[in-house]
């Protein structure tokens, strides 16, 4: 069971972020079954005992998203901001 402040509901999954062993935040894609009082319990997607994190979830998702662009950038060949390259300016 986790606190329900620890699930993000997209509407299309539910997610939470867990800690791993490096002391960093993954975001996890779980099912949860009912909810009872203020918790949800969960199905799959999480294993017993692994940190939730229960606030601040704006923060985490937005550091999860710029490192993602960050690697996704450094993999580009030409060196360059990726995405957008074929877009000239007026």
């Amino acid at each position: 069971m986790v606190p329900d402040d620890a699930i993000i509901d997209t509407g299309i999954r539910k997610n939470c972020f867990c800690e791993n062993i490096s002391f960093t935040f993954d975001p996890r894609e779980v099912k949860t079954g009912a909810r009872i009082g203020n918790t949800f319990i969960v199905l799959s997607g999480l294993n017993a005992g692994e940190e939730v994190v229960t606030s601040a979830h704006f923060l985490i998702d937005a550091e999860s998203k710029l490192q993602a662009a960050i690697r996704k950038g450094s993999s580009d060949p030409s060196g360059g901001p990726s995405g957008h390259s074929g877009h000239k300016g007026k």
